[in-house]
């Protein structure tokens, strides 16, 4: 009977340790993700390649 309650509290302890390492796992991508982001990510420049084109297209038509 002690063999199965051990077992038994040895599963539930490696599911509970799995489940917050992947937890942490994600938290830490997460803010790895939000560094990753350029600065001006949140302000979108009106000098860019596809702007440029933009104009070009306005003002031939």
């Amino acid at each position: 009977m002690m063999a199965i309650v051990h077992f038994t509290m040895l599963a539930i302890t490696t599911l509970f340790s799995a489940g917050a390492a992947a937890l942490v796992n994600w938290l830490l991508l997460r803010a790895t993700f939000q560094l990753m982001r350029p600065a001006t990510a949140g302000r979108p420049s009106t000098r860019t390649a596809t702007g440029a084109l933009l104009r070009r297209a306005r003002v031939s038509s």
